[in-house]
């Protein structure tokens, strides 16, 4: 059951409302605009950008399991490994 309770505010308090909400969701279209940035095969740089560590970090992933294709000495990481790694290491 839904309570509905009038709310009478200043019109500057309900702009300022308005722009952070506005400020938020332009926030919210940029990181999600980043996150796309990523192709489904990435290389060892972009794996590091990825998953939000450094190339360091990313090589104590690799030795933990995270896995790793190498063709040619081409190596990439998926998406999908990468995000399976964090899911099998969650607390």
């Amino acid at each position: 059951m839904a309570i509905s309770v009038p709310l009478e505010l200043p019109e500057e308090a309900l702009e300022q409302i308005k722009a952070t909400m506005f400020e938020t969701a332009v926030e919210a279209f940029k990181t999600a605009g980043k996150k796309q940035d990523f192709p489904n095969w990435m290389n060892l740089t972009q794996t590091a950008g990825y998953m939000g560590v450094s190339k360091a970090t990313l090589n104590n992933f690799i030795k933990q399991g995270l896995k790793v294709a190498t063709i040619n000495g081409i190596q990439r990481v998926c998406q999908n490994e990468a995000d399976r790694f964090f899911i099998e290491h969650q607390i």
